[in-house]
């Protein structure tokens, strides 16, 4: 009995097994029926078999649109599953905030999908080896539209990809036209992002920058497509969960 009794007491003292932590407790953030708890234009998003779809085939998408929690975050870890049809770009806000009188939203982004290669010079400090065809950037940390135009290296391009997923890595663990799973994690300056299970991203904000913020669904402007999300989950965390 007495081992028995000091097993129990090791168990509620061990981070992980005690069931009355919050932080291990994963929320559903979408219950698969509505989009309670989440705001956004209800004429761009909507709910298709229990996933959370923005966009359509139908014709191009005028402007980038961004689905909203009510709810708002500080650190966490985020599992959240998706794909892409038609236009191969999209994102998952975190961190960030409505921009006033605009559809979009500032703050960081895990990145999804592809961009032309051409691009990714403008974008951030990644030069490809050459610039035919696209770049995958699932798995990418974006940096977009805060206040100032100090922490982007062109004012014109109020964006910056922070960190760029190596593409060899990237390319292991995508599963191109399904489903992906991406995940982040945000303790204070630290931030990790995973595709599929493999780490994508181990960034350090060495900005003052807010540490808090509401959490945002993409679909991008272009040409038509939709932009696909389910299994949105989040459990909240403290400093010694990110190892």
């Amino acid at each position: 009995m007495a081992s028995v009794f000091l097993l129990l007491v090791i168990g509620l003292l061990t981070p992980g097994c005690r069931p009355d932590i919050q932080e291990e407790v994963y929320l559903d953030l979408f219950n698969g029926e509505s989009l309670d708890g989440w705001e956004g234009d209800p004429s761009v998003f909507r709910v298709v078999d229990g996933a959370i779809v923005g966009g359509t085939l139908d014709s191009p998408i005028a402007r980038t649109e961004f689905l909203c929690t009510t709810e708002r975050f500080a650190d966490f870890e985020l599992r959240i599953t998706a794909r892409i049809e038609g236009n191969k770009n999209a994102g998952v806000q975190f961190r960030s905030e409505r921009v006033p009188g605009s559809s979009q939203v500032a703050g960081y982004q895990a990145d999804m999908g592809f961009i032309p290669k051409i691009w990714l010079p403008l974008l951030s400090d990644v030069t490809p080896p050459d610039t035919v065809g696209t770049y995958p950037i699932w798995g990418s940390l974006l940096d977009e539209f805060r206040d100032g135009t100090s922490r982007y290296p062109d004012p014109e391009l109020p964006f910056w990809l922070l960190t760029v997923a190596d593409q060899d890595i990237v390319s292991g663990a995508l599963r191109p036209d399904d489903w992906n799973e991406v995940s982040v994690t945000a303790i204070g300056p630290r931030i990790k992002i995973g595709l599929n299970g493999t780490r994508t991203v181990e960034f350090v904000e060495e900005e003052d920058l807010s540490q808090t913020g509401v959490i945002c669904l993409q679909v991008h402007d272009g040409p038509p497509s939709m932009a696909w999300y389910k299994d949105i989950k989040i459990r909240q965390l403290s400093g010694e969960h990110l190892q």
